[in-house]
């Protein structure tokens, strides 16, 4: 409902078709910024879980791992600001850190 007055307050103050193109790109943006962040949140949260539940928490790294190495076969993709994922060494990063493990350099790097 917000973002609906902010919009139509934005195209009468404006008279722009523009500006409000530009308010909606700007309000996807911090959405996808929203997405991205739960998703490392699941991450971490979901670890602590399956370490709960009995389960191997370190395959959580080991499938991430995987997935990243199928990636990487991909040819590079343009840069995108519509990412509704962060990047699979990021999320590598939070399950090393939520488990306590020593990061190492190849999980900084983004090559996707």
């Amino acid at each position: 409902m917000g973002y609906m007055l902010a919009r139509i307050l934005t195209a009468q103050a404006s008279g722009s078709a523009d500006a409000v193109y530009g308010a909606d790109l700007a309000f996807t943006e911090i959405m996808l910024g929203y997405s991205r962040e739960d998703e490392l949140l699941a991450d971490k949260v979901g670890v602590r879980y399956a370490q709960k539940a009995g389960f191997d928490p370190y395959a959580m790294i080991s499938f991430l791992a995987k997935l990243r190495d199928v990636k990487r076969k991909e040819p590079i993709a343009p840069l995108s600001y519509g990412r509704t994922h962060p990047y699979i060494s990021d999320r590598i990063s939070i399950v090393k850190q939520e488990l306590g493990e020593n990061i190492s350099f190849t999980d900084y790097i983004n090559t996707q």
